[in-house]
């Protein structure tokens, strides 16, 4: 029974978003951060693209290492609407039994391949939180970026 995200073996999809988000994050400071013209523009852009980062950093983190298993599985004394055959323990009336983590998760909503962990009532409003930040962040990027490519074309007229 996986008690978490970070637990062994990992899956390639939450490799890879690791990878790509600590890739993407580096080239924004090393490429982009050089080109901005002006003390105050490189300031605030800096504050907000690490702030979102630090935010989407400490979610994915949070996300990973929490346990959603339905209490039922770890309290012997819980006495669950239902009986799950598979963990052979009484469960809650929301938890759902998953396979990729071989336990029953109060308030299943899916199995996150990025996270390598469950997404259920223990963990739904940071992985909302996460998307959304991670959605924020990738934004910022791509505006600073077609900022910069549209100032360099108006700096040579």
């Amino acid at each position: 029974m996986r008690r978490h995200g970070f637990q062994l073996p990992l899956d390639p999809h939450q490799v890879g978003a690791i990878i790509l988000c600590s890739t993407l994050t580096a080239c924004c400071y090393a490429l982009q951060l050089p080109f901005v013209d002006g003390l105050a523009a490189r300031i605030v852009l800096v504050v907000i693209y690490t702030i979102l980062a630090v935010f989407v950093l400490g979610l994915f983190i949070y996300c990973g290492i929490t346990d959603s298993a339905d209490p039922g599985l770890r309290d012997s004394f819980y006495d669950g609407e239902f009986y799950c055959s598979m963990c052979q323990a009484s469960v809650g009336k929301t938890s759902k039994h998953c396979r990729a983590c071989d336990k029953c998760v109060e308030g299943f909503d899916h199995h996150c391949k990025w996270l390598n962990n469950c997404v259920g009532s223990k963990t739904y409003k940071q992985f909302f939180w996460l998307v959304c930040t991670t959605v924020a962040m990738l934004t910022t990027q791509l505006a600073w970026a077609l900022w910069q490519f549209i100032i360099s074309f108006v700096d040579k007229a």
